[in-house]
């Protein structure tokens, strides 16, 4: 079974590209859109807190390191508290390269601001998502997520809305979503509030994972009767990225969609 993997992000209108904070990453790694032939699959999509300091670079770190541990060991996302391991990692991995940058700051001569010691004290914080899709036996395989905060999920199969996870209305989005920080982590805490959940595919079903944004926008259209899954995968699976870029602008400047970052991968099994 070939799995066709579409990934994108792009930053909230009037902002520029290096300010986006939302993030992915997949492996197999693909570019933007990829035909992956056998599995696993691993997709992760971070969505940072714009309230806190450094939080895309926090987005990017967490996704390509939650997913580099999936990949390293995929019982991972089948038990919340096993993923603290992963967690733990992607801390490790934020705390050398905010060394880099701190000390990149003061070769510059542009080393730290006092009114941003605050907010670098408090860490950076991002709602995270991990999704692995174990390659199929026979006509048939099985898939499983983590997630923590208000990135999410949807299987499409036969043109209907079968799984949304971790939330599963629009009414669920707020300005208050779990997060996962960077400093002082209670382990216990994360596995308590984290949720997982698994299922199985088979060829001809879809993947969405969006951050809240687009998530919002998703579930609110399901709700409606409307099937924005098939405007997303004819968006997603463009030859040229333009076409996504032009859909996120229309989309966001029309109002139908909140004006924020976007991170978005599709996987579209056969």
């Amino acid at each position: 079974m070939q799995a066709f993997v579409s990934a994108f992000s792009t930053t909230k209108l009037g902002n520029r590209s290096e300010e986006c904070e939302d993030a992915y990453a997949v492996s197999p790694a693909v570019q933007s859109d990829e035909i992956i032939n056998k599995g696993p699959i691993v997709v992760s999509v971070a969505d940072g807190a714009s309230e806190s300091l450094l939080s895309g670079p926090w987005a990017r770190i967490l996704s390509e390191s939650l997913t580099e541990s999936v990949v390293t060991d995929p019982d991972l996302t089948r038990d919340s508290a096993s993923f603290a391991d992963a967690i733990s990692i992607a801390i490790d991995a934020w705390d050398k390269w905010l060394v880099d940058y701190l000390l990149k700051r003061e070769e510059s001569d542009n080393p730290i601001r006092w009114y941003e010691r605050p907010k670098l004290d408090r860490g950076s914080h991002a709602a995270a998502l991990t999704a692995q899709f174990a390659e199929p036996i026979g006509k048939q395989g099985r898939w499983s997520v983590w997630a923590l905060g208000d990135v999410c999920i949807f299987q499409v199969r036969d043109n209907s809305l079968t799984q949304a996870f971790p939330l599963t209305s629009s009414l669920e989005f707020n300005n208050s979503p779990l997060l996962l920080g960077t400093r002082d982590v209670d382990f216990e805490l994360v596995s308590v509030r984290s949720g997982i959940a698994a299922g199985t595919y088979q060829s001809g079903d879809q993947f969405f994972i969006g951050t809240d944004a687009f998530s919002a926008w998703f579930l609110t259209l399901a709700e409606k009767g409307d099937t924005p899954w098939n405007l997303v995968r004819d968006v997603t699976c463009s030859p040229s990225a333009d076409e996504f870029q032009s859909w996120s602008h229309e989309v966001r400047s029309s109002g139908k969609m909140r004006n924020d970052d976007l991170a978005i991968v599709h996987v579209d099994m056969g």
